[in-house]
């Protein structure tokens, strides 16, 4: 049995942006979350720059935006961020990725994480979470 939700994700992900390019039926709001502050996870500083909230006429798309940092003091191959999103429970709802090529040692990335928010109606997001920090040294 083969699980199929990354690719049926990115699908509905594909088809919500042509959509929303056809049709311009789209607005972008801030969204007051508490995020966390400035740190440097595994040698790569992780500063957030705004959340928000990308409405269309099918799932809301949340989003974390950024600048991460390589100060690990060598070049990366492959840079991974994960942040989680969690309700007023502290209950964790949904996981937001951003992967980029390689980084250079000292290099900048201006990142965007985003996850489609299929239960935005039943719950309120208040704190996005930074969960993990991935790199590949280059050889």
């Amino acid at each position: 049995m083969h699980n199929f939700f990354p690719s049926r994700l990115v699908f509905v992900i594909l088809l919500a942006s042509i959509f929303t390019a056809i049709t311009g039926c789209s607005t972008q709001s801030a969204l007051n979350i508490k995020t966390p502050e400035s740190t440097v996870v595994k040698g790569i500083r992780i500063d957030i720059e705004k959340t928000y909230r990308q409405s269309s006429l099918l799932y809301p798309i949340i989003g974390i935006s950024g600048l991460a940092t390589n100060e690990s003091g060598h070049a990366l191959r492959v840079l991974t961020i994960e942040f989680g999103a969690y309700d007023q429970d502290g209950v964790k709802i949904s996981s937001a990725h951003a992967t980029t090529g390689s980084l250079s040692e000292g290099g900048k990335w201006r990142f965007d994480a985003m996850f489609i928010s299929t239960v935005d109606r039943k719950y309120q997001y208040e704190e996005i979470k930074l969960e993990s920090v991935n790199g590949m040294r280059a050889q």
